[in-house]
């Protein structure tokens, strides 16, 4: 019977160390994803002016064009098994990233 407890005992200390390691992970995920989305808003509200109300259509039918661009190539490369690097130099064409230079 005590061997039982004892293998029941150091189950539940695994078990225990487990789930404190993937809270861990989880509120550094958690973390990551909420300075991403910080950083993306900052970006966005310094960089872009408010659209006049004339120009709003065109502005979302154009938004939705970019975003479903962005998630195919989002999609297709990650399903190729290329990373994100790849994803963005296709989302990004050579002769963008010079006229930023």
């Amino acid at each position: 019977m005590e061997a039982h407890i004892l293998e029941f005992e150091q189950r539940l200390v695994n078990t225990m160390k487990y789930l404190t390691k993937e809270m861990r992970r989880l509120n550094s995920t958690e973390q990551v994803t909420l300075s991403a989305i910080d950083i993306f808003l900052r970006t966005y509200l310094t960089h872009t002016q408010p659209i006049q109300e004339a120009d709003r259509e065109f502005a979302r039918q154009e938004a939705k064009r970019r975003y479903d661009d962005i998630i195919t190539a989002i999609h297709g490369g990650l399903s190729d098994d290329f990373g994100m690097t790849e994803v963005a130099r296709k989302a990004m064409p050579e002769e963008k990233i010079h006229e930023r230079n």
